[in-house]
């Protein structure tokens, strides 16, 4: 048996759609009008598809307000809102339902609601559960699409794989993504973020100088068509701040070109902005190390380019010569400026004899080195 707690969006495409899959459900809500709209095949939802497997099914499935109805149950959905508070998110209902459960005997217990902060899950344990995440990637109106086709479908938590819920979510539709409670959370935040990313970078792209004399409709179709690099994972890691001949140089074109450019308050002006705060991020990062001579090794935007121009890397520099001395080296600095604060080596070996500390992100194996990807920000 699964149970399934809070009926709006999330909840009773979960409560009809795992039905569809078989399985036997009760929902339950507090709101009273309606658990008994659903006790009739009624619909409080706009979804075409979950609105007729209702009217065909409500009579096999079991709708109360009365939460010891999911006693003694494996699996139960937390799909209770979490309303927006003070730039948050209110998780009280979530907090409420899980204090019930622990007196219910519930064995796997997954929070369907969304969470905005992932720290949450350390004190949400319980007596008598495992608790699990299984945030929902469903849009209003397509619900059942949704979750039949999911754009993704992640689980977190240890142990997640031994669950009936994977299984049959294997079995019948695809195999989950699995990773703790904590990713969960995040990804499923960060994929309506983009989105919303996604929303703003169109509208400033129509909100160019030139618009007038553009289908901004037939841009954003040619743009969407690069499944390399626009539509892709290319760019989607964590790491330095951008940097190099293009990205600067267009991010900045687009900030001047749209018809607020004096107001600094534009996308592209904050992309910029941010950029730079990373930057300022590493140089801090660097200089909690405490080392007074530090060097770096390899100064191009990327590596394997041989290119240095506006690399991240000569910027991060910069910042840390302010407070101790620096030294770099880079097989491409020939006939290349360099700020005078910087001490030149001819080679690695060099550096790390002037150095207490060498930043790189070659594979290099001496105690002197770290690379750039295990400085935390």
């Amino acid at each position: 048996m699964i149970g399934v707690i809070g009926l709006g969006y999330v909840g009773i495409t979960s409560l009809l759609c795992f039905h569809a899959l078989g399985k036997r459900l009760v929902g339950v809500d507090s709101n009273l009008e309606i658990v008994n709209k659903l006790k009739n095949g009624e619909l409080h939802i706009k979804d075409n598809k979950l609105c007729d497997y209702l009217s065909k099914n409500y009579k096999g499935i079991d709708f109360t307000t009365d939460l010891n109805e999911v006693l003694n149950f494996e699996d139960i959905f937390i799909c209770v809102p979490t309303d927006g508070q003070d730039g948050g998110l209110d998780l009280s209902k979530v907090k409420l339902v899980l204090r019930e459960l622990d007196t219910l005997n519930i064995k796997n217990i997954w929070i369907r609601s969304t969470i905005d902060d992932p720290q949450i899950f350390d004190s949400l344990i319980t007596n008598n559960s495992n608790i699990f995440s299984f945030p929902e990637f469903l849009r209003e109106g397509k619900c059942w699409d949704d979750f039949f086709s999911p754009p993704l479908m992640v689980l977190g938590g240890e142990g997640v794989k031994k669950t009936k819920i994977y299984e049959i979510l294997s079995q019948k539709i695809s195999t989950p993504e699995v990773c703790s409670t904590k990713e969960a959370i995040t990804v499923k935040i960060a994929c309506n973020a983009f989105h919303a990313l996604k929303v703003t970078f169109t509208n400033e792209i129509r909100n160019l100088r030139w618009n007038n004399d553009i289908n901004v409709d037939r841009v954003m179709e040619i743009f969407s068509n690069d499944s390399k690099l626009n539509i892709s994972p290319a760019y989607l890691k964590p790491g330095l701040p951008f940097g190099g001949p293009c990205l600067p140089k267009d991010t900045k074109a687009l900030a001047k070109s749209v018809f607020d450019n004096n107001s600094k308050s534009n996308l592209f002006d904050k992309i910029i902005e941010r950029n730079e705060e990373v930057k300022i991020k590493y140089a801090h990062s660097i200089l909690k190390f405490s080392k007074k001579i530090i060097g770096f090794y390899g100064l191009e935007f990327k590596p394997g380019t041989g290119d240095l121009r506006n690399s991240p890397i000569i910027d991060i520099a910069k910042l840390v010569a302010k407070e101790t001395k620096i030294f770099v080296s880079d097989i491409n600095l020939k006939n290349k400026e360099l700020p005078p604060e910087f001490s030149i080596c001819n080679s690695f070996d060099e550096l790390v004899d002037n150095c207490e500390l060498v930043i790189t992100y070659f594979n290099l194996n001496d105690p002197k080195v770290i690379k750039w990807a295990n400085i935390v920000v």
